[in-house]
């Protein structure tokens, strides 16, 4: 699925210009790991002949509305767009156009413990692309990462199995949209009920 997504992703975003820098921002909770990210760098830059650039970042145990509420941009996603708005500068000064070319996300876990706040999810969610793809004049491609929790860990208060998979449902369907795609952590080893083993971070990439 991952090298299906990354083919797929080169062909929407081939650029004919040599100067022209794909940039890639990978975020989320604290799945959203340097291992996950160089993962996802390494099939890039096979696809970019090593001409792009991945900006990571995470915020253990946020909900999502610490990036965005309604149409307010929150300090999560400040400190992330700051983190690319870097890389660009970055870019740019080596005489290079650097483009906002991908986003890849996983988290959602905090979230799996309210029904009301798992109800406001794609709303936000898709808030918040929609801030990357105004803040930097893009038409990102994104791709989500459905959560999962293995069940020989105890849960945290609040949270079940049936809310898991309520939200990762929810997760599911924004990958079906136009420019989105999903990906599942299901299956992959975890050391605790969230977090996965670092080998399982670069396998899923």
């Amino acid at each position: 699925m991952k090298r299906t997504i990354i083919t797929l992703l080169l062909c929407l975003t081939s650029h004919a210009n040599a100067d022209l820098v794909p940039v890639f921002f990978t975020g989320g909770q604290s799945n959203s790991t340097p291992t996950w990210a160089a993962a996802i760098e390494a099939e890039l830059q096979v696809g970019y002949d090593a001409n792009s650039v991945v900006v990571t970042t995470s915020h253990g145990g946020q909900r999502l509305f610490k990036w965005v509420t309604d149409d307010v941009r929150r300090q999560n996603y400040l400190d992330d767009r700051a983190a690319v708005q870097s890389a660009f500068a970055t870019i740019a000064g080596n005489g290079d156009t650097p483009v906002l070319t991908g986003v890849f996300w996983f988290q959602g876990e905090s979230d799996s413990d309210s029904y009301l706040e798992m109800d406001r999810y794609t709303l936000r969610f898709n808030t918040l692309i929609g801030f990357f793809n105004t803040d930097f004049n893009a038409n990102v491609f994104t791709v989500i990462t459905q959560i999962d929790a293995d069940p020989d860990f105890p849960l945290q208060p609040g949270r079940t199995l049936a809310s898991i998979e309520y939200l990762r449902a929810i997760q599911y369907q924004i990958g079906q949209q136009p420019l989105f795609r999903s990906i599942d952590s299901r299956g992959y080893d975890r050391y605790d009920s969230w977090h996965l083993m670092p080998s399982e971070q670069a396998r899923l990439g």
